[in-house]
This record gives C-alpha cells, sequence and structure tokens, in this order.
C-alpha cells in the first residue's frame, strides 16, 4: 500500500455510544511522521476495513487536535490527555472522543461539537441510519476505472461546523453547523475554484466567512428549513457574477442511482465538479427522507461493480468516498455541474 517503510504507530479502540468495542483504529508512521490510518471492524465478514487514508493523521489525532481550539468550554487538557483514549464511532463518518471540561465529562465529535456523554448515548440510541452511509472501498477490490477532477486532493473542504451558523439544535455546547450543508457546499466550490484554479477574486481578501453569508442569503436560507434545493443554483450564479466571473450550471445529472452513471464520469473526467444534492432514508423504519448537499470530485467503479462517488462532504475535511446504488441507504441523487470562468 505505501511507498516506501511504514510502521503501525499507535491502536486505539473504537466503541460504540454504550462503550462497548466494536473495532479498532490503527495509525502508521512513515520517516517518522503520521502517513495514515485504517478503520478495523472485524464484525463485517470477509470486509473489516471500513476506511483507511494513505497519508496525514489519523482521525483521533485529528479530533485531539482540533479539541485545543474550542472555545464553547473551558477543556481540561491535561485530563483529556490522561484519559484512556477510544475513538467512538456510532455510525459512518461519525467519530468522537472523551474530553473532561470545567462543566464535567463531554465527548468532542467530527462535527466539531462538545456533547455531554449523556446527550451523545441518546442522540446515537435507537436505529438511526445515517444520511450519508460513506466507507472507503475495500481494498481486496480493484479499481477498474475512476477519474478526480485537477487538484482535488490538494484543496481542504470547509466545514459546516466552522461557518457562521444561524442554527443551534439545543443539543450541543455551540453552533453544530447542521442545516448548513447547502451554502457550505456552494462556499467549498467557490473556494476549490480559487485556490485550485486560479480564480483569485472569487473570495475577496480571502474572507471565507463574508463569502459564505453571502451565498446564504442568495440562497433564501431558513435556519428551520436549510436550503432550498431550488435556490443554490441561482445563489452561486447571482455570486460569482457580483464578482466578475461567469458561472455556468449544467441540467440535472443524478437521479438513477442503479443504472448509468456516463453524465456524472463524462463530466468528472472533463475536471468539472458536481453539485450534487443527495437524499436517504432518516432511519432504518421511517419512509421520510432528509437531503445533504457535497461536491462530486472523482468517481471509481470497483471490480465487484459497485461505483462509488468522491465527494467533499462537509462533515469532514477530507475527500471521501460515498457508494452508490442498490443496497445503500442513498435512495435519490441530483447533480449539477458548476464552472466558473
Amino acid at each position: 500500500m505505501y511507498n516506501g517503510n511504514a510502521q503501525i504507530g499507535e491502536t486505539v479502540g473504537l466503541y460504540d455510544v454504550n462503550d462497548q468495542l466494536t473495532g479498532y483504529s490503527v495509525s502508521f508512521i512513515s520517516n517518522g511522521q503520521p502517513d495514515g490510518y485504517i478503520i478495523l471492524n472485524p464484525s463485517l465478514n470477509g470486509k473489516p476495513i471500513t476506511e483507511y487514508a494513505l497519508s496525514g493523521e489519523d482521525t483521533y489525532s485529528l479530533l485531539e487536535n482540533d479539541v485545543q481550539s474550542t472555545d464553547a468550554v473551558t477543556v481540561d487538557k491535561n485530563s483529556t490527555h490522561n484519559l484512556p483514549k477510544r475513538l467512538y464511532n456510532p455510525s459512518p463518518l461519525e467519530y468522537g472522543i472523551d474530553v473532561s471540561t470545567d462543566k464535567g465529562s463531554y465527548v468532542f465529535d467530527t462535527r466539531h461539537s462538545l456533547i455531554s456523554k449523556d446527550t451523545y448515548k441518546s442522540d446515537y440510541s435507537g436505529s438511526h441510519v445515517p444520511l450519508t452511509a460513506v466507507f472507503q472501498p475495500s481494498l481486496t477490490l480493484s479499481n477498474v476505472s475512476g477519474h478526480a477532477i485537477t487538484d482535488a486532493y490538494l484543496y481542504t473542504p470547509l466545514l459546516m461546523g466552522n461557518m457562521p451558523s444561524d442554527y443551534n439544535d439545543g443539543k450541543t455546547a455551540g453552533q453544530d453547523g447542521e442545516q448548513n450543508c447547502g451554502p457550505t457546499c456552494l462556499t467549498n466550490i467557490v473556494c476549490y475554484y480559487q485556490q485550485e484554479r486560479g480564480k483569485s477574486n472569487l473570495v475577496p481578501n480571502n474572507n471565507i466567512p463574508n463569502t459564505y453569508t453571502a451565498l446564504r442569503n442568495y440562497c433564501l436560507y431558513s435556519p428551520t428549513g436549510g436550503t432550498l434545493n431550488q435556490s443554490a443554483g441561482p445563489a452561486i450564479q447571482q455570486y460569482c457574477k457580483g464578482q466578475g466571473y461567469t458561472c455556468l450550471m449544467g441540467d440535472n445529472i443524478g437521479g438513477n442511482l442503479a443504472g448509468d452513471w456516463t453524465n456524472y464520469t463524462q463530466t468528472l473526467a472533463s475536471n468539472i465538479p458536481i453539485m450534487s444534492i443527495i437524499s436517504g432514508y432518516t432511519s432504518s423504519t421511517s419512509t421520510s427522507t432528509e437531503s445533504h448537499f457535497i461536491v462530486t470530485v472523482g468517481y471509481d467503479r470497483l471490480s465487484d461493480q459497485s461505483t462509488w462517488l468522491e465527494a467533499y462532504d462537509e462533515w469532514d475535511a477530507r475527500v471521501m468516498y460515498l457508494r452508490v446504488g442498490n443496497g445503500t441507504p442513498l435512495t435519490g441523487m441530483q447533480g449539477y455541474s458548476v464552472s466558473i470562468s
């Protein structure tokens, strides 16, 4: 897997919200530096690796570093470092670590929220199935075809929890970023074009919060209803026009999740990012659905015929892999190419 030598750095137990051991996070070191990780879930027959990266820090270390900058409550950093290491993984892509604060024991999670242990357990108890059921492809499968847009992996996605927010669900210590996916998705597209495509005036003075706020306002954003899907395209076009650029939005190319992905693959092969609106069931027993915005930046077809989209998903500052098609919680998709010139 690695070009060169790598050593196991640290193994941290993976736990559910009831503190039951479910797997392990194994980090790697190369030349004295963090160099990737794997998430192991032995309960998955034949495919225990559910997520991995071949560079950078592991999820526990990232969260441990991020919690140092939180100002929601005073974090007792000495106590936090001395706590037994355990990485909570209540659902795909959702992680948390124990922290000690001046108000008691909390969990700091991938949404950059501090949540009391009791509330954390309550939030994830039951049969919730995450809308964005995201896993990395199995290492045992070969990649038949695929493509990522130019410099997709050089850009670090913005997180919803780091954006100005009008929404607070009352469960967290601060603004947790929920309902911000639409304008954050658009801000990621704008910032990507500025940072990796040389559109230097798209984000005046590199002021990302102002750019986000402008896009959110153009989206007719509502704290109770999120972003109106039909307003996102006109919002980014209006914003770009105000900065002296032209933004062309393509027609909807998504929808048939079990069938032909020709329009997606052709668009990505032309190095054009796609604003995608995915939808899925909110739980394993519910027929209600909810939507989520992501930026699709690539795709992979594996030898088992599965199709994976590479995406900036605003829950995590990495390029993630999203499995699409039958047998996944993902039940619908809209996709609009976005070209800025």
